[in-house]
């Protein structure tokens, strides 16, 4: 006859070891040195002290306290030893150990269901030790390492991920050990589970849309501190250019004042006043390129200057901003970007000598108003008068500039004018 006391001593042995691998797992502490060894000495004591325990309660004929003092004389301790013998972070350490409960509950759910076919207990303590070794392989070989990364994220990412396991822990131990709430039949305690994973849900939505906003707005910063070093970059390189230009002139202006000079002495005053506006010219073609004060825009304007340059687009601006814009730089570059970058990929396809943009950007009073002109190939198809593209990964720029404008609060308005596609907007 199989001894039931010695299967479920196992069962509780295997699951022990279980939990500390995959907590550990979970935090990549098997990985730092002396874990092995460490996590292998925490094992065999907490495995003795476990058996102690149970042969305590067992001997009372009180096993029902067995569990219910688990969490403080094994999970506690687990969490205390992740903490300061691998340095882990405290919540994320809670968070593991929460994680490695819930997936207990495998061999658990297995273990039922192995005794719906065959109904004897034993067979439910031959299912969960059998299943032990494999999904603790999988789990370790394969999902362990991304539950890693998220549980060495900062504070507030940890938090979103935890929301779901420590709402599992914490019922299960409510309604299952603590108590049999889960198992009276009771509507407000079946339902339960599902209103708190219902809510779990809720913040846990919220919660990535807010981190996924504030990483779209942080990822909008870095692009236009690229923006402002390209014309940072640019600007140096104009300024070396003129600087090596200025030298040479500087050079030659001698020979263009001596010969100046001759010129009026010979009475030929015309010829040397030619010659001395040809000289001024040289020296009006040394000017630095600035498309406004503002220092994002410029930055914006810079950018697109030199890539209309390269591919052969005709681009004229007509900008007068001061160095403060009237609302968040921001957003507005960010709609500029969009702006110009549609205007640009629309003109690519067009064969050279037909490439053109026009931009007519100007302040009034606390007004910014918004022009831009461009040529195109194909004609856009328009919905609710705001153009729309087919083609996967477009359209995302249409609908940014849409999302910054109306966060503005301004007004934007897509149209067609003389085979020109044009943009007005009002902030």
């Amino acid at each position: 006859m199989i001894n039931l006391d010695i299967l479920s001593q196992i069962h509780y042995i295997l699951t022990l070891i279980f939990g500390i691998a995959l907590s550990a797992s979970f935090l990549d502490a098997h990985k730092q040195r002396g874990g092995l060894f460490k996590l292998g000495l925490f094992t065999v004591v907490f495995s003795i002290l476990q058996q102690l325990v149970y042969y305590h309660f067992a001997r009372q004929d009180t096993l029902e306290y067995f569990l219910r003092f688990y969490p403080f004389f094994i999970h506690l301790p687990l969490i205390v030893f992740l903490v300061y013998a691998f340095r882990a972070p405290c919540f994320s350490a809670v968070t593991a150990v929460a994680i490695a409960y819930s997936c207990c509950q495998l061999t658990k759910w297995l273990g039922f269901a192995g005794v719906f076919f065959i109904p004897d207990q034993w067979f439910y303590y031959a299912v969960r030790i059998a299943l032990v070794p494999p999904i603790l392989f999988f789990i370790t070989a394969y999902i362990s390492p991304y539950v890693a990364v998220l549980l060495h994220r900062p504070l507030r990412e940890v938090a979103i991920f935890s929301i779901l396991p420590l709402t599992y822990y914490f019922f299960d131990y409510a309604t299952t050990v603590y108590s049999n709430l889960l198992y009276s039949g009771h509507g407000i305690v079946v339902e339960f589970l599902g209103f708190a994973v219902s809510i779990a849900c809720l913040i846990f939505f919220s919660m990535i849309a807010e981190e996924y906003l504030a990483k779209n707005e942080l990822s909008q910063k870095n692009h236009l501190i690229e923006l402002r070093m390209h014309s940072a970059v640019h600007e140096l390189e104009q300024t070396r250019n003129a600087q090596y230009r200025m030298s040479i002139i500087r050079h030659d202006m001698r020979h263009v004042l001596s010969t100046a000079t001759t010129l009026i002495q010979q009475q030929k005053y015309d010829e040397a006043v030619k010659y001395l506006s040809e000289g001024q010219r040289s020296l009006d073609s040394i000017r630095l390129q600035r498309f406004c004060s503002n220092e994002f825009v410029n930055a914006v304007l810079t950018k697109y200057d030199d890539q209309c340059k390269l591919n052969h687009v005709e681009f004229k601006t007509e900008v007068e901003t001061a160095v403060l814009l009237p609302c968040p730089e921001l957003c507005y570059s960010i709609m500029l970007d969009n702006a110009l970058e549609n205007a640009f990929e629309a003109t690519k396809q067009l064969p050279m000598g037909e490439r053109y943009i026009y931009l007519s950007l100007k302040q009034k009073n606390s007004k910014l108003l918004l022009s831009l002109k461009n040529t195109y190939a194909t004609t856009p198809n328009f919905v609710d008068d705001v153009p729309v593209s087919s083609e996967v990964g477009h359209g995302i720029g249409t609908q940014s500039i849409i999302y910054n404008c109306n966060k503005l609060g301004g007004q934007c308005k897509f149209s067609l004018e003389h085979n020109l596609f044009v943009l007005q907007i009002i902030v």
